[in-house]
């Protein structure tokens, strides 16, 4: 090789070696690096809880008042009277037949047959009530052994 060749390559390489050097990196130092670390610890620490006060009622408890309320409500009455709170709120729109004969009570959407059940929740809890009779006048309901005959409504 050229010697002037050789130089120049060697200037060119020492050239760029320098700027290299001199070149701001883009990273950062590693104490800039701890403040940000240490801002973001900060930042996902949660924060401490807002003390209750003693005397706080829990939102999501009726008042005790109602509750017992509630409670002697039910022990009194029996099946036979939540049964006649239910029906009364039971309004069928009508009775037809199936194919086979079998009568079907409507209610709203719903084919009722003959030991069928439907799931009435009253003061907070669900009975299970059986459809027991159904005829072209009047049908009957049954909670436990307690049973209940009502009216068509039409």
């Amino acid at each position: 090789m050229n010697s002037s060749l050789k130089q120049t390559l060697s200037f060119c390489g020492l050239t760029l070696l320098s700027l290299s050097v001199l070149a701001k990196s883009d990273l950062t130092t590693p104490e800039q690096r701890r403040d940000s670390v240490n801002r973001a610890v900060a930042l996902t620490q949660p924060a401490p809880p807002v003390p209750v006060p003693a005397d706080g009622r829990n939102p999501f408890l009726p008042p005790q008042e109602k509750q017992a309320a509630t409670q002697t409500r039910r022990a009194l009455s029996g099946d036979h009277e939540i049964l006649a709170a239910i029906a009364g709120r039971i309004v069928p729109s009508g009775v037809m037949q199936d194919l086979d004969g079998h009568p079907i009570l409507l209610l709203r959407e719903k084919k009722l047959k003959v030991g069928d059940y439907l799931t009435i929740t009253f003061e907070g809890t669900d009975y299970m009530i059986e459809l027991a009779a159904i005829d072209h006048s009047s049908f009957t309901l049954r909670l436990n052994k307690e049973e209940i005959t009502q009216p068509l409504n039409q």
